[in-house]
């Protein structure tokens, strides 16, 4: 029962120090999905100058003590560190997707997962989590990369510091001399008239 400190400076680099890793930060029955959200929630500016974490990170999960309650708390997790993605169109790689209970027979928790890849409209998306693969109520289960449906979908957050909005082309000058013709035209017309 511990937060890690992890790289959080891209999604990549969160996916790459965390895949195949447990994490059990509240001490409660393993390595559940939630414990995964609340990694990345934990280590958003939640360590002192001496690299030692503050208090107990907290992704609330609505009362619920259920995955699917994260979205119920929404506003109070997004903080203005994430941006809510209502619309599963939308989703893209890097986002906290949150899935409602009933994915399955007898399950009463939801899921969350990061989307490792943008929504491409199959219903189903690879999402990297914990406690996906082999699901364990009891232990949990390590971070893994599963195909999953999302038929379930409640909504995403989408962490503002992974978003990096295409930069802009770079100017580029015409090899064309268009000053030069212009005046050269300019002088032709003047020459006639």
């Amino acid at each position: 029962m511990a937060l890690v400190q992890v790289d959080i400076s891209s999604y990549d680099a969160y996916k790459n120090a965390t895949l195949g890793n447990g994490y059990d930060i509240d001490g409660a029955y393993g390595y559940q999905c939630w414990d995964y959200g609340a990694l990345l929630w934990g280590n958003i500016g939640r360590y002192g100058h001496s690299g030692v974490p503050y208090a107990y990170p907290y992704l609330s999960t609505g009362g619920t003590g259920y995955a699917y309650g994260i979205w119920l708390a929404r506003i109070e997790n997004a903080t203005d560190q994430f941006e809510l993605i209502f619309n599963l169109s939308d989703v893209k790689a890097g986002d906290l997707v949150i899935l409602d209970k009933g994915r399955f027979t007898g399950d009463v928790s939801g899921h969350d997962g990061f989307a490792d890849e943008s929504y491409d409209g199959s219903g189903y998306m690879w999402l990297v989590g914990q406690n996906q693969e082999n699901p364990s109520v009891q232990y949990g289960h390590v971070v893994t990369r599963d195909r999953m449906s999302v038929t379930k979908f409640l909504g995403a957050f989408r962490f503002k510091q992974w978003e990096h909005p295409t930069p802009p082309r770079p100017y580029s000058k015409s090899k064309f001399p268009w000053v030069i013709y212009a005046r050269k035209i300019r002088e032709r017309m003047e020459g006639i008239t």
